[in-house]
Order: C-alpha cells, then sequence, then structure tokens
C-alpha cells in the first residue's frame, strides 16, 4: 500500500506533466511522459503506448487514490484430543489454511506462508 508521502512524490511529478509535455510530442511521447511521472523509473513493456501499459498505468493510479484494502486473517483453533496445552498442530490460518504452533499463533502479526495480517485470535 502506498504512503502519503508516496502519493505526494507522484502528484507532484504529474502535476509537472504541463511543462514537460508539449504539442510537438507525439501521444508515444506524451504516454511515455505520463507513465514515467506516475510509476518513476520503473522499466516498461518494450511494446510502447500498449493497451497493457495502460490498463497496469489505470490501476497503479486506482490503488494510488483508493488503495485495496489490506488482506486479513483469523487464527483459528481446531483443538487436539492429547490432552497437552502445547501438543500437536492444531492452529491455523483462516485464508490459506496454513498450520502453526500456538506460539506462533499468539505471537504472530502476520500469516508467514500468505501475509495476511491477524486481526483475531480463536480461543
Amino acid at each position: 500500500m502506498p504512503t502519503n508521502d508516496e502519493r505526494r512524490e507522484i502528484a507532484a511529478r504529474l502535476r509537472g506533466l504541463d511543462a514537460e509535455i508539449t504539442n510537438r510530442n507525439t501521444l508515444e511521447q506524451a504516454v511515455d511522459k505520463f507513465m514515467k511521472a506516475a510509476c518513476g523509473n520503473i522499466p516498461f513493456s518494450p511494446i510502447r503506448c500498449s493497451v497493457r501499459n495502460l490498463c497496469g498505468l489505470a490501476n497503479m493510479l486506482a490503488d494510488l487514490i483508493e488503495p485495496a484494502p489490506e488482506r486479513t486473517c483469523h487464527v483459528i483453533y481446531d483443538g487436539d484430543d492429547s490432552g497437552h496445552e502445547f501438543a500437536g498442530k492444531s492452529w491455523h490460518c483462516s485464508v490459506c489454511g496454513h498450520e502453526m504452533d500456538e506460539y506462533e499463533a499468539k505471537c504472530g502479526v502476520y500469516c508467514i506462508k500468505c501475509g495476511a495480517k491477524v486481526v483475531e485470535y480463536g480461543a
């Protein structure tokens, strides 16, 4: 997720396009300058001004305006029949099913397999 500072930096580059793009530029040159202003020095596809590049640019700008929600999970306790408090792997991530021990389940902030942020712990 982009930070506010990153958003401000990209907004400043986009605002500077008024001086960068002139009526002497071709559409391809103008789009290339627009993409560099929005994305920085990220390398693009060799097919300049392609539909895929523009779709990727549109998605990047959409994420700046309204970032995708952070992926979260719940740690679920399945229980075990051993009667021992720390026996077996009886905890798992609600998103990917990754099995974990109790220490990992209760002390982890993110699932180590899928990266989802743990927001609730099962009992």
